[in-house]
Protein backbone atom coordinates (compact mmCIF):
# COMPACT_ATOMS: atom_id res chain seq x y z
CA UNK A 1 0.00 0.00 0.00
CA UNK A 2 2.83 2.43 0.83
CA UNK A 3 4.34 1.70 -2.23
CA UNK A 4 1.31 2.87 -4.36
CA UNK A 5 0.56 6.09 -2.03
CA UNK A 6 4.17 7.33 -2.38
CA UNK A 7 3.43 6.89 -6.14
CA UNK A 8 0.54 8.60 -6.33
CA UNK A 9 2.00 11.44 -4.00
CA UNK A 10 5.19 11.45 -6.59
CA UNK A 11 2.83 11.43 -9.34
CA UNK A 12 0.74 14.60 -8.06
CA UNK A 13 3.94 16.44 -6.96
CA UNK A 14 4.67 16.39 -10.62
CA UNK A 15 1.36 17.41 -11.51
CA UNK A 16 1.34 20.38 -9.19
CA UNK A 17 5.24 21.64 -10.98
CA UNK A 18 3.47 21.53 -13.96
CA UNK A 19 0.44 23.12 -12.91
CA UNK A 20 2.05 25.74 -11.34
CA UNK A 21 4.58 26.61 -14.29
CA UNK A 22 1.27 27.11 -16.15
CA UNK A 23 -0.19 29.10 -13.77
CA UNK A 24 -3.26 26.49 -12.97
CA UNK A 25 -4.91 26.42 -9.87
CA UNK A 26 -4.81 22.31 -8.30
CA UNK A 27 -8.07 21.21 -6.31
CA UNK A 28 -7.77 17.81 -5.15
CA UNK A 29 -11.06 15.55 -4.15
CA UNK A 30 -11.17 12.59 -2.17
CA UNK A 31 -14.22 10.47 -1.11
CA UNK A 32 -14.47 7.09 0.61
CA UNK A 33 -15.23 3.62 -0.71
CA UNK A 34 -17.32 1.06 0.74
CA UNK A 35 -14.52 -0.63 2.58
CA UNK A 36 -13.42 2.54 3.92
CA UNK A 37 -17.08 3.26 5.46
CA UNK A 38 -17.27 -0.58 6.92
CA UNK A 39 -13.69 -0.36 8.64
CA UNK A 40 -12.27 2.83 8.67
CA UNK A 41 -12.91 6.07 10.55
CA UNK A 42 -13.14 9.76 9.66
CA UNK A 43 -10.13 11.02 10.37
CA UNK A 44 -8.24 8.01 8.46
CA UNK A 45 -4.42 7.75 7.33
CA UNK A 46 -6.12 7.94 3.62
CA UNK A 47 -7.57 11.55 4.26
CA UNK A 48 -4.51 12.92 6.35
CA UNK A 49 -2.23 11.77 3.48
CA UNK A 50 -4.00 13.83 0.77
CA UNK A 51 -4.91 16.87 3.10
CA UNK A 52 -1.18 17.33 4.11
CA UNK A 53 -0.56 16.66 0.40
CA UNK A 54 -2.97 20.11 -1.02
CA UNK A 55 -1.78 21.93 2.57
CA UNK A 56 0.60 24.66 0.06
CA UNK A 57 -0.55 22.90 -3.02
CA UNK A 58 -3.85 22.90 -3.53
CA UNK A 59 -6.34 25.86 -4.07
CA UNK A 60 -9.01 23.57 -2.33
CA UNK A 61 -9.17 20.15 -0.92
CA UNK A 62 -12.66 19.09 -1.42
CA UNK A 63 -13.08 15.86 1.46
CA UNK A 64 -16.20 13.93 1.36
CA UNK A 65 -15.27 11.79 4.00
CA UNK A 66 -17.24 14.27 6.69
CA UNK A 67 -20.69 13.76 4.59
CA UNK A 68 -20.57 9.74 4.18
CA UNK A 69 -19.55 8.85 7.86
CA UNK A 70 -22.22 11.55 8.86
CA UNK A 71 -24.96 9.18 6.92
CA UNK A 72 -22.91 5.75 8.89
CA UNK A 73 -23.56 7.69 12.14
CA UNK A 74 -27.20 7.82 11.18
CA UNK A 75 -28.09 5.01 8.74
CA UNK A 76 -25.22 2.44 9.49
CA UNK A 77 -22.37 1.68 7.70
CA UNK A 78 -24.72 -1.34 5.22
CA UNK A 79 -27.49 1.13 4.75
CA UNK A 80 -25.03 4.20 3.65
CA UNK A 81 -23.12 1.71 0.86
CA UNK A 82 -26.99 0.36 -0.04
CA UNK A 83 -28.07 3.93 -0.61
CA UNK A 84 -25.21 5.81 -2.10
CA UNK A 85 -23.01 3.52 -4.07
CA UNK A 86 -24.08 1.07 -6.99
CA UNK A 87 -24.82 -2.30 -6.16
CA UNK A 88 -21.13 -4.67 -5.93
CA UNK A 89 -19.53 -1.94 -7.39
CA UNK A 90 -16.83 1.06 -5.43
CA UNK A 91 -18.95 3.86 -7.81
CA UNK A 92 -21.76 6.05 -6.07
CA UNK A 93 -25.18 5.83 -7.78
CA UNK A 94 -27.07 9.14 -8.44
CA UNK A 95 -27.82 9.70 -4.26
CA UNK A 96 -23.96 9.48 -3.89
CA UNK A 97 -23.28 11.98 -6.80
CA UNK A 98 -25.68 14.40 -5.73
CA UNK A 99 -24.13 14.44 -1.67
CA UNK A 100 -20.64 14.88 -3.29
CA UNK A 101 -22.26 17.84 -5.89
CA UNK A 102 -23.26 18.87 -2.57
CA UNK A 103 -19.53 19.67 -1.36
CA UNK A 104 -18.06 20.48 -4.29
CA UNK A 105 -20.88 23.18 -4.17
CA UNK A 106 -20.11 23.99 -1.06
CA UNK A 107 -16.59 24.46 -1.14
CA UNK A 108 -16.02 25.43 -4.74
CA UNK A 109 -18.57 28.20 -5.21
CA UNK A 110 -19.46 28.82 -1.43
CA UNK A 111 -15.64 29.42 -0.54
CA UNK A 112 -14.52 31.26 -3.68
CA UNK A 113 -17.05 33.95 -3.28
CA UNK A 114 -15.88 34.61 0.20
CA UNK A 115 -12.49 35.39 -1.21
Amino acid sequence: ILNGINKNLNELGNLFALLQKKNINLIIGIYPWPGQILYDNLDSYYTKIWKNFCENKCKYFVNTFPIFFEKKQEIGSKKTIDKFYIKNDVHHNNKGHYLIFKELQRTLINKSSTK
